[in-house]
């Protein structure tokens, strides 16, 4: 009898970074950023340095959140949001598709609305696949794996804006700020 021995050789992820989201704005038609700071745990379960966190405000005080996760060959540093949210012991009160107008095109996002701690927090998000944005996850991937296979390095990216209220008012100036960064993104990972 011959017997086999498994052993789980573990890989350490190399956390890789491939575009430089440190020169992104941090003022963007109004509205001011500062960084908010991660953890060397949170890049090593994305697998990427190319995360970036900001909140920005305007002079109204409103206040949203901009987070950027991008990876030029890591798939798996992509998922959709509200896993991190309700892992956090946050609510998922509602989801739904949504489109933003940005002049004569429009873009497709997901809308979250959740509860939290420390009351509603509204969140619209969308991946980058190449030089496509997309509101669909499985999509992306697709797009992604498509593009490694034919040894086109395009990279991708998960893209979410959030605001902590619960009012229409800020839902519009949040979705203004989005309108406002489109061109930012388009310029800082589309390129890429």
């Amino acid at each position: 009898l011959s017997s086999f021995v498994v052993k789980r050789v573990e890989r350490k992820k190399s956390i890789t970074s491939s575009v430089n989201l440190g020169s992104f704005p941090k003022k963007i038609n109004g509205w001011q950023a500062k960084d908010i700071k991660l953890d060397k745990r949170t890049y090593e379960i994305l697998g990427t340095k190319d995360v970036l966190l900001k909140e920005y405000r305007n002079k109204n005080q409103d206040r949203v959140i901009l987070a950027i996760v991008y990876s030029g060959t890591r798939r798996e540093s992509f998922h959709p949001p509200e896993i991190c949210y309700l892992g956090g012991g946050n609510r998922l009160l509602q989801k739904k598709k949504e489109e933003i107008k940005l002049g004569k095109e429009s873009l497709k996002v997901n809308k979250l609305v959740l509860e939290g701690k420390y009351g509603i927090i509204k969140v619209w998000y969308w991946f980058l696949a190449g030089d496509k944005f997309t509101d669909d996850y499985y999509l992306q991937q697709w797009q992604l794996a498509w593009n490694a296979l034919y040894g086109k390095r395009m990279g991708g990216a998960l893209i979410r804006v959030s605001i902590q209220a619960d009012s229409s008012e800020k839902e519009e100036r949040a979705k203004s700020f989005i309108k406002e960064v489109i061109p930012y993104l388009k310029k800082k990972l589309v390129a890429n």
